[in-house]
C-alpha cells in the first residue's frame, strides 16, 4: 500500500512538473510573439504609418511597449514583487521624458574617469569565471577551461565595457580570465563584490542544466548580456 501511494505521489509531482513546463514555455512563446510585435510596431512608427513622431519619441514608444511585455512575463514567472522595480522604475523615467518632463534616473552622469559599463563588465567577468568552474567541475584542467572560454569571449563586442579582447597577454591565450578568476576569489575573501556576487549566483542556479559541460555553456551562451 505505502509502495503503491509512493508511486502515485512521484507520477503525481511527475505530472506537475510537465504541467509547469508547459506552461512556462507558452508564456515564453507568448512574450517572444509580442516582443516581434514590438519590432512590427516600431517600423510603422518609424515609417510613418502611425503619427508622426520623431526619432527618439518614436524609439521610447517601443522602448514602453517592450517595458509592457517584459513585465508582464515577470510577474507571470516570479511570486516576487521586488523583482520588476527597477523595470517599473525605468518605465516611469521614460513615460515621465516622454510627456515633455526630466527624470534623474535618465540624466547624464558626470564623468568621474570610471570605463563606460563597469558594472556590465564586472557581471560579464563573474560569469565568465562561473563557466570556467562549471567546465572544472567536469575534470577540465584550469588552462583548457580558461582557454575554452576566452575563446567564446573573443565572439563578443566586450571593448564597449572597456574588456580588452585582444592583447599579447589576454583572452587570446586565457591568461585574463585565468586572472579574472583569480582576483575575484581573492576580493571574495575581503568582501563581496559585484563580479564575486555574479560568480556565487551562477554557482548556485537552479536554472542551470545538471551536466557541469552544458551548465558552463549556457552561461556563455545566455549569461553574458551584450549589446550585440
Amino acid at each position: 500500500m505505502k509502495a503503491r501511494q509512493f508511486r502515485e505521489a512521484h507520477m503525481a509531482d511527475d505530472q506537475d512538473d510537465i504541467d509547469n513546463a508547459i506552461a512556462v514555455r507558452a508564456i515564453c512563446e507568448q512574450f517572444v510573439e509580442e516582443m516581434s510585435d514590438c519590432a512590427g510596431l516600431m517600423r510603422a512608427v518609424k515609417s510613418g504609418d502611425i503619427g508622426h513622431f520623431t526619432p527618439e519619441a518614436a524609439n521610447r514608444i517601443i522602448a514602453l511597449n517592450a517595458l509592457d511585455t517584459t513585465l508582464g512575463l515577470l510577474r507571470v514567472l516570479s511570486p516576487s514583487r521586488d523583482v520588476d522595480q527597477p523595470l517599473l522604475r525605468l518605465k516611469e523615467a521614460v513615460l515621465t521624458i516622454q510627456s515633455g518632463g526630466s527624470d534623474p534616473m535618465l540624466s547624464p552622469e558626470k564623468p568621474d574617469h570610471r570605463p563606460p559599463g563597469e558594472i556590465a563588465a564586472e557581471r560579464i567577468k563573474g560569469a565568465a569565471v562561473a563557466a570556467v568552474e562549471y567546465f572544472m567541475k567536469a575534470g577540465w584542467s584550469e588552462r583548457k577551461a580558461c582557454k575554452e572560454v576566452a575563446k567564446e569571449l573573443r565572439r563578443l563586442p566586450l571593448h564597449q565595457y572597456g574588456i580588452k579582447t585582444r592583447d599579447k597577454e589576454g583572452l587570446d591565450t586565457g591568461n585574463t580570465v585565468r586572472g579574472w578568476a583569480q582576483g575575484i576569489g581573492y576580493r571574495t575573501a575581503k568582501g563581496k563584490d559585484v563580479a564575486a556576487m555574479r560568480l556565487d549566483k551562477l554557482l548556485n542556479a537552479t536554472f542551470l542544466p545538471p551536466d557541469p559541460i552544458e551548465a558552463a555553456r549556457f552561461i556563455l551562451k545566455n549569461c553574458i548580456r551584450t549589446t550585440r
